[in-house]
């Protein structure tokens, strides 16, 4: 019994720690953007909607767009005098 719950804890710990390995791999990579304005079937759909980004996939119908080199907003500033 007691050996039960210590393979327990033991899994429970593994996935909390191998959680945080992805998550802080996924802090550092910093160039990730998942598009969230439509569905997408193919890989060709998500290269459509994420211009600018050097891969792009579709995964369970979600468009995950990395490398992406973001085009700098061009602002206007207006003065109303």
């Amino acid at each position: 019994m007691e050996k039960i719950v210590f393979r327990k804890i033991v899994f429970v710990a593994f996935l909390l720690s191998l959680s945080c390995l992805l998550e802080g791999e996924a802090r550092m990579s910093g160039d990730v953007t998942i598009q969230r304005g439509g569905s997408c079937n193919n890989d060709n759909t998500c290269h459509d909607t994420c211009p600018g980004c050097r891969i792009t996939q579709c995964i369970f119908r979600q468009c995950v767009c990395t490398r992406c080199n973001t085009p700098r907003s061009s602002l206007r500033i207006e003065s109303h005098m």
